[in-house]
């Protein structure tokens, strides 16, 4: 804290919702980053109180706060009204991903040469992977097509247990992916599914559609922002909407093709620079605070 106590700094930015810091700033200002507002959501979540506990002091005592979407900025003013509108930036993330080539033999010894759609990281409650493979599991040994799930941990013996009762053994895997590889498994992917509750950016969005791999997602949280009408949306925790507009993407190759130059086009409106940019312009005007 020894950095903290001289002051030779002209803004601080803290990592996360630690509060530990706030009796060294000695009246210098601190901008928060908000990612999103998980916890005051579903305030079941492991040391959720904590962290709300937190949060809520720093928020009320930031001179500036980023917000990472839209969606997020409005949710902060929902749970805290009395926060000044003005106080909260909006600064979007971006994504990077090596185009790494594994190639064919590699891909089909995990996919035992089935084409595939992608479910991508954690798989908690409210990113309602559960749901979304009921929902599908018909369509996957209708199509004989595979899910292929990348990262979030093995299957859990309760997602093993439901996969051997949808009798989905052989169609559906978990990969635990390389950061180098993501890219190679969207583009190789014929969708992208992101069913969850609610995301406070969606990176995964971005990183499909930079990948040249259609979305398929709810119209919800952030993802109309981050997507855009690169998205195919349906409607939330509605199967029937759900096999439809997957349907839609898989077998109409044109209307594919069209998602994709879309998702291309959308990605690129993101990118790290403009995130560095607009934080920098955000740390400047708090900093003229001082």
């Amino acid at each position: 804290m020894k950095e903290l106590e001289n002051g030779n700094y002209d803004v601080f930015v803290p990592t996360y919702y630690d509060t530990t810091f706030l009796p060294f700033l000695n009246g210098t200002p601190f901008v928060l980053v908000v990612y999103d507002m998980i916890h005051e959501l579903y305030p079941e979540l492991e040391q959720g109180s904590d962290i709300i506990h937190n949060k809520k002091q720093l928020i009320e005592r930031a001179h500036q706060i980023i917000a990472i979407s839209e969606n997020t900025k409005q949710d902060i003013l929902r749970f805290y009204p009395h926060i000044a509108e003005n106080k909260i930036q909006v600064v979007y993330l971006s994504s990077t991903l090596e185009d790494k080539e594994l190639g064919d033999h590699f891909l089909n010894q995990l996919t035992d040469g089935k084409e595939y759609i992608l479910f991508v990281g954690n798989r908690s409650f409210y990113k309602n992977f559960t749901w979304f493979l009921k929902s599908v599991s018909t369509w996957l040994t209708k199509n004989n097509m595979l899910l292929l799930c990348l990262g979030g941990g093995s299957f859990s013996q309760t997602e093993k247990d439901l996969i051997k009762s949808l009798n989905l053994t052989h169609l559906v895997k978990q990969y635990t992916f390389r950061d180098n590889e993501l890219y190679f498994f969207y583009n190789r992917a014929r969708l992208f599914v992101f069913p969850s509750d609610y995301e406070g950016f969606g990176i995964p969005v971005l990183e499909a559609m930079a990948s040249g791999c259609p979305v398929i997602l709810p119209r919800k949280s952030s993802f109309p922002e981050v997507a855009g009408d690169a998205g195919i949306y349906y409607d939330f925790d509605d199967s029937i909407s759900l096999l439809g507009a997957i349907d839609s993407v898989c077998f109409q190759p044109e209307l594919r093709n069209s998602f994709i130059q879309k998702g291309l086009a959308q990605a690129k409106k993101f990118s790290w620079e403009k995130t560095i940019s607009a934080c920098v312009d955000v740390f400047k005007v708090t900093a003229s605070d001082k």
